[in-house]
């Protein structure tokens, strides 16, 4: 039996990062409500970007890393354009910009 990868998110870390619940909408936050908090990182990515079965879970999840591994705000955005969840979603033709910055408040950051 094949497990798929889980990353999960602290909603109390993630909304001190930026992620936030209701009030409003602005560019910067994402929304999370009550049904979200029991989801992992990958499931909400789905979700929030409607990710279809196109691209998998490894695939999301190692694009994850990949961002997570870097430490400055630049790195993370070059590490999210090229990775291949990025990738994937530039080709699909989404807004990028969009989509990259719900990749990247989303994405665990680097451990000091």
């Amino acid at each position: 039996m094949t497990t798929k990868p889980t990353i999960t998110i602290d909603l109390m870390t993630a909304q001190a990062s930026g992620l936030r619940r209701g009030e409003g909408d602005a560019d910067d936050f994402i929304e999370i409500d009550e049904n979200d908090e029991d989801l992992d990182v990958i499931e909400l990515l789905r979700l929030r970007l409607d990710i279809d079965d196109e691209i998998s879970d490894v695939t999301i999840a190692s694009s994850l890393a990949a961002i997570a591994a870097k430490g400055d705000n630049r790195a993370r955005w070059l590490a999210a354009f090229s990775s291949p969840l990025g990738k994937w979603l530039a080709g699909r033709g989404t807004d990028l910009n969009t989509a990259l910055n719900t990749v990247l408040l989303l994405a665990p950051r680097a451990l000091s």
